[in-house]
């Protein structure tokens, strides 16, 4: 490209009264060339919309994945301490109601052992106000 714009004007003939300048058609060449890579470039936002596209659904749904596994662990957390309570609470009312004759210490060793500790009303309460939703 420089080689044709130093080189001096073409100089008219008989067969060629209007000669085109060599630096003319290489600029022409370059300007086709730009355009055409132009046009590629267009070509290929329709694949690079749809790859971005999947690449975000694939995140979504691994978000929602990662959601839905704690929760239902944060669920399975939750229904263990409510069969601990309720275990606690029916051994309480049978102790209030003195259906067995067997003392309290007992009765304990008697038990499977589960090794859960007993849980106060404040520990209860103090988790409640934890796991409350927060309002919008």
């Amino acid at each position: 490209m420089l080689g044709a714009l130093l080189e001096a004007p073409p100089i008219p003939t008989q067969a060629d009264p209007e000669p085109t300048p060599a630096w003319l058609r290489l600029t022409e060449w370059t300007e086709i060339a730009g355009v055409n890579m132009i046009m590629a470039v267009n070509d290929l936002r329709t694949l690079q919309a749809r790859a971005t596209l999947e690449g975000m659904m694939e995140t979504q749904v691994r978000n929602r994945r990662d959601d839905a596994r704690a929760i239902n662990e944060r669920c399975d957390t939750i229904e263990a301490m409510l069969e601990r309570l309720k275990n606690q609470s029916l051994e309480y009312k049978t102790l209030l109601e003195g259906e067995s004759d067997s003392t309290p210490i007992q009765k304990q060793s008697a038990k499977p052992s589960t090794d859960v500790p007993i849980i106060s009303q404040n520990d209860l309460m103090a988790w409640a106000e934890d796991v409350k939703p927060v309002s919008k």
